[in-house]
């Protein structure tokens, strides 16, 4: 599969393929799964900088533009390289490209051979004292500023002319001082391309060993599946089960907690009852006791006898106040929750529990055949990746580029060296360069290798080589979604709560706890447990014996008083907080005995919804659980064959190196070491040579203020001027010394001349003879 590709991408098989278009392919991430290709680092810099001289470059640039303003015909050069060149239907386009450079070819060529030709004609016309070369001068009143004019200008046009011989010096010796470093340039690039070659196989080999990965990924989620899959569907049941079981687990709890508050409670309730016996007793000795002293003949004496009636009329609040003794005991009620109790039913929920933490072990149990084959299937794909690494060895592919890298680099070495050793080969770039004046360089399009895309995207090979073809697992993953489609994973054991369970819930709620008629309970123990307060009572009675004569009478009273005391905190006090207990209790009994049967009454339909949901679902949600397992273990491989397809198309045997090689020999080597300061040195040679033109011209029209010659004045024509009076000079051919008589107006300058006379000076100067043209000392 990915070995194949990986083999047929090296071979180069894309061949004469060109790539039109950049192919885009999303990269696909996992969190369980992640593979990347280690990166490879290259020497050569992506980019080349040109410095400084890069303005005069853009300067080029911008006449090149002007010249050729014409994008390059790339149909045409893909027409060339395919063979399919037509001459009759590309030439126009070809001359629409090269117009500006033809027109200024052939203004070269006009400017060739007119130049001499003029140049040839202006000397004869010179030699015949014609085109400034007439010896004859007139002095006119803008003499000295035409003067200044040109020279300024010849001035100006020179450092024009000088500026672009400047432009040729820095090109040559940029071109000199760059060739220099070609030798590193070719070193880095061919570095290169043996790292590009070293690291495709380890690359490959890289990706083979993440199908080990992978399988073993899948292995591991195959030895897990215990967990993975019997716990999605243990999962898939949970929300049903688990509050059922929970529910009726607190409500085991809830009988457990309300027996024991039956029990005391019933307990408290016995206690009490024997407490106001006791109570009874007790009052009813002290009553009887009161009675018989109050039978003392005293009490038939005035005024003892209005004390004894008194007190024999308060008798009757020594009693009871309460009716608990009639209330009935919780005995019954107590003795169904025992019942209830008498089934375990915290054993029975766990079994719930337990069953339904089974589920893993039992999907386990009953795929462990499933898996060996499964297993034994990814193994099969693994041996068939191992036998094609076997058959085809890549290094021996690979090996097949190194001859002829090494034939390039030595070819390359000797024609540097040659190229250093000799200088005329610096006339025969020229030469080239000169034909490529005008060549933007912008036919090599800086493409997909410059991204560092792989030769398969780069040729555009899955045009020839479908890499689909080559990464399909369909046979394969089509036996595993069988073994996956054909578990029969049965879970039909699971039982939450058995029939003696359910009985035990039903019976509990027949247990008549939310029967009972709690009101009466805690109206019962709300009352205080005498009709008089005693200690009250003993007070007035200790009141009544204080105004009694001191005798048996008196003695009776004051000892019953204290017993009613006695009484009081020994038996009424304990009773009173007795009687509080158990009315807490009544009332605790009460709030969980409250809504009991409704909620046991939801907790069986609940536990037999779940049951039922069990049944109808299980195996819904088997196969379910059991196609998404399978999926993830598909899946795994999908994405590490998704990742092997881009690897292929973009990473592996990126083409980097090749473009940067390309770059170093176009762009940088030919177009910034050669054509670019070719370009400057040949744009500033024109520049010089198109103001040669004017600069002779200027410089004939300035040649003549500085040449011996005769002169006539301006002054000759006016009337006023006293030149008419002026000597005239006499000449001496055979000592070629001449006498003449000047004006000082003409020694003065021409915006101040001499208003009144003129004075005569005398000025000997070797001239020449007639007809002699040389430039003679300035005046």
């Amino acid at each position: 599969m990915a070995l194949i590709l990986g083999f047929l991408l090296l071979l180069g098989l894309g061949g004469n393929t060109i790539s039109e278009e950049p192919l885009s392919s999303k990269r696909t991430t996992s969190d369980v799964l992640e593979f990347k290709l280690r990166e490879v680092k290259y020497e050569t810099e992506d980019s080349y900088k040109l410095g400084p001289i890069g303005i005069l470059f853009q300067v080029v640039h911008i006449f090149l533009h002007v010249v050729q303003p014409n994008a390059f015909p790339e149909d045409i050069l893909k027409n060339v390289l395919r063979n399919k060149f037509d001459l009759s239907a590309d030439y126009k386009k070809i001359i629409q490209y090269e117009l500006g450079i033809i027109i200024c070819a052939v203004l070269g060529l006009l400017f060739i051979i007119l130049m001499p030709l003029v140049g040839f004609c202006f000397g004869l016309c010179r030699s015949c004292n014609k085109c400034g070369g007439e010896m004859h001068q007139r002095q006119k009143r803008n003499g000295t500023c035409l003067r200044k004019y040109f020279a300024v200008s010849l001035l100006v046009i020179c450092m024009f002319i000088s500026v672009g011989i400047i432009y040729g010096f820095l090109a040559n010796h940029y071109l000199r001082t760059h060739i220099e470093k070609t030798q590193k340039l070719v070193d880095s690039n061919f570095r290169d391309l043996r790292t590009l070659l070293d690291e495709t196989p380890m690359q490959i080999d890289y990706v083979l060993d993440q199908y080990n990965t992978t399988k073993e990924k899948a292995f591991s989620d195959l030895d897990n599946v215990k967990s993975l899959l019997g716990g999605r569907i243990r999962d898939q049941l949970r929300p049903k089960v688990i509050p059922v079981l929970d529910n009726i687990k607190a409500m085991v709890e809830v009988i457990k907690e309300t027996k024991e508050a039956l029990s005391n409670t019933n307990n408290a309730l016995k206690d009490l009852k024997k407490s106001i016996a006791q109570l009874d007793t007790s009052l009813s000795d002290v009553k009887t006791d009161l009675e018989q002293a109050l039978s003392d003949p005293l009490c038939s004496i005035p005024p003892m006898t209005t004390t004894c009636n008194e007190i024999s009329m308060t008798l009757n609040q020594l009693d009871n106040n309460t009716d608990v003794g009639k209330i009935p005991l919780l005995d019954n009620q107590l003795d169904n929750v025992n019942h209830v109790l008498q089934t375990d039913l915290s054993s029975l929920v766990q079994k719930g529990y337990q069953a339904f933490d089974d589920i893993p072990e039992m999907v386990q149990n009953q795929t462990t055949n499933i898996v060996l084959d499964i297993k034994s299937t990814l193994n099969s794909i693994g041996l068939d990746i191992k036998q094609k690494n076997e058959q085809i060895s890549i290094q021996n592919k690979l090996s097949r580029f190194m001859d002829p890298i090494n034939y390039v680099e030595s070819y390359i070495y000797n024609k540097l060296r040659k190229l250093k050793e000799y200088d005329s080969y610096r006339q025969w770039a020229e030469v080239a360069t000169a034909a490529c004046l005008g060549h933007d360089h912008s036919i090599y399009s800086h493409s997909d290798c410059k991204e560092n895309k792989g030769i398969y995207a780069t040729l555009k090979l899955e045009n020839r080589y479908n890499i689909s073809e080559y990464l399909n697992i369909q046979e394969y993953t089509e036996n595993i979604n069988s073994y996956f489609d054909n578990l029969n994973i049965k879970i039909d054991n699971i039982v939450l709560l058995d029939d003696a369970g359910r009985r035990s819930l039903m019976d509990f709620v027949s247990s008549g706890v939310d029967r009972i008629n709690y009101d009466t309970y805690l109206a019962e123990t709300t009352k205080a447990p005498t009709k008089v307060n005693l200690l009250l009572f003993a007070d007035v009675l200790q009141e009544k014996a204080n105004q009694l004569p001191p005798g048996n009478l008196r003695s009776s009273l004051i000892r019953n008083e204290q017993m009613i005391r006695r009484i009081y905190h020994d038996q009424v006090i304990p009773l009173e907080l007795s009687m509080k207990g158990i009315y807490r209790s009544i009332q605790e009994l009460q709030y969980k005995s409250s809504g009991l049967g409704a909620s046991v009454s939801d907790i069986i339909s609940s536990l037999d919804s779940a049951q039922k949901f069990i049944v109808k679902n299980i195996s819904s949600i088997i196969i379910k659980a059991s196609k998404k397992y399978g999926n993830t273990i598909i899946g795994y491989f999908k994405l590490y064959l998704q990742w092997v397809k881009v690897s292929i198309t973009e990473q592996i045997a990126a083409c980097k190196p090749v473009a940067t090689a390309l770059d170093s020999a176009v762009d940088v080597f030919l177009c910034n070491y050669i054509v670019e300061p070719m370009n400057l040195f040949w744009f500033g040679i024109g520049k010089a040579t198109i103001f040669l033109l004017p600069a002779i011209i200027f410089a004939v029209k300035l040649a003549k203020y500085y040449r011996r010659m005769d002169s006539e004045d301006v002054y000759d024509d006016v009337e006023t001027v006293p030149m008419k009076n002026m000597q005239k000079g006499n000449v001496d051919f055979n000592s070629h010394q001449t006498t003449q008589t000047v004006p000082t107006e003409f020694l003065n300058p021409p915006d101040y001349p001499s208003s009144s006379s003129s004075a005569s000076l005398n000025i000997e100067k070797e001239t020449s003879p007639p007809g002699d043209d040389r430039l003679g000392d300035t005046v």
